[in-house]
């Protein structure tokens, strides 16, 4: 039997799930479970139901669920006295690990699956008593990604923001990674910077995350492009995600694309929005209904990352019917290597932006092929990927 572990959000109600599907859950240790009988309900009122929407999971027993939602309740609503400083959350993460520790030192389980940033102490304590230590790595490998956006402000004359992990972050990394038996990665990108940092290949199990086909559907009405090509972009509006060279790439092809900027914009980032108004909209981040009808209205996504382990918005387009260029080093599965171009090559991006400019019927092609390869990652298929190397530990 193994226990589950983590403060927040990321895979971990998924790997819950895909444990006890596996009939292998002994308990599920989180921040909050939104349930009857359980904190998560009760905070929904004090931290409201955005933060609690993806706090529970059908199919997980609440009671194999238990709760410590104290540092993650510190941390929140000082969040909404004042501004935190970036890697605040370890001050969350740090004090649910060191609890989660001294849990599994009373518990029988035989094994336990963490997340990155809190598995510092419990593996420690599951190591000293020889039990299995699993290790869900959301993050991508940050001196990669830190020399990369170095690169990327030399070449557009920005400030590189300081995106690298803090000494404490990375040593907890170290040791947690130094520690994990097995390591769950999402990409060939993913996986290539996880072995960089000198991890044996044998030890990493690459699973592709997944999307939500009953929700990121297409239009009920098929679109044909009229006027210019509508390009899109969501997540953060940063130097990290390559937007200056999307930016550029649009620019190159205006007034037939326009582009629509979906994210939080980085201060840094206005110098690059002068003189874009002609082919260029932001918007704040908005619910997930709303980005649903604005994949819908929309013809192409483009994900220019420096590095990302995966790209949720990516598999969320392609479900709604939207074509997507990626860079090499955006995780995201696609079901064609001539939808990845290089990093910070804002002529490739044009390029690929030109061919659905100039080819209307590989657009539309291309959009039944986005829908078709997307709903192939469904929960059920992470899960079940999860549960069959869960099952092949040792007892």
């Amino acid at each position: 039997m193994l226990t589950v572990s983590y403060n927040g959000v990321h895979q971990a109600y998924q790997l819950a799930l895909a444990a006890q599907e596996a009939g292998l859950l002994d308990e599920f240790l989180c921040s909050f479970y939104d349930a009857p009988g359980k904190w998560g309900r009760h905070f929904r009122r004090v931290l409201g139901q955005a933060v609690m929407k993806n706090r529970s999971l059908e199919g997980i027993e609440p009671t194999r669920v238990v709760e410590h939602p104290w540092p993650e309740l510190r941390f929140k609503l000082r969040g909404r006295l004042r501004k935190l400083p970036p890697n605040a959350w370890i001050k969350a993460a740090r004090p649910f690990d060191e609890w989660a520790a001294r849990h599994l030192a009373r518990s029988k389980t035989q094994g336990v699956i963490c997340s990155e940033n809190c598995a510092y102490a419990t593996f420690q304590m599951a190591a000293n008593r020889g039990l299995h230590r699993i290790y869900d790595c959301p993050g991508h490998n940050a001196e990669m990604l830190r020399m990369a956006t170095e690169e990327a402000a030399r070449r557009t004359g920005l400030h590189a923001v300081t995106i690298a992990d803090t000494p404490e972050v990375s040593r907890r990394k170290e040791v947690e990674i130094g520690l994990a038996e097995k390591i769950f990665t999402y990409s060939d990108s993913h996986t290539a910077g996880i072995v960089a940092r000198g991890v044996e290949p044998e030890r990493i199990h690459q699973i592709p995350l997944w999307t939500d086909p009953a929700f990121w559907v297409p239009p009920a009405t098929a679109r044909e492009r009229v006027g210019p090509l509508r390009v899109l972009f969501a997540g953060g509006i940063n130097l990290r995600k390559g937007v200056p060279f999307l930016l550029d790439a649009v620019r190159s092809v205006a007034p037939h694309a326009e582009l629509t900027l979906v994210g939080c914009l980085d201060p840094n980032l206005r110098p690059c929005l002068a003189g874009t108004e002609s082919f260029a909209t932001v918007i704040r981040p908005v619910a997930k209904q709303d980005l649903r009808t604005i994949y819908q209205a929309h013809d192409v996504l483009v994900l220019p990352s420096l590095g990302d382990s995966f790209g949720f918005v990516a598999l969320e387009a392609m479900a709604c019917g939207l074509p997507v260029i990626l860079t090499t080093h955006c995780g995201a599965p696609v079901p064609d290597p001539a939808w990845r171009v290089p990093i910070m090559d804002a002529p490739a991006i044009a390029n690929a932006l030109t061919r659905y400019l100039d080819e209307p019927a590989t657009l539309a092609a291309d959009r039944l092929r986005a829908r078709e390869f997307a709903v192939i990652f469904k929960p059920k298929r992470y899960r079940d990927a999860i549960g069959a190397v869960l099952s092949r530990l040792d007892p």
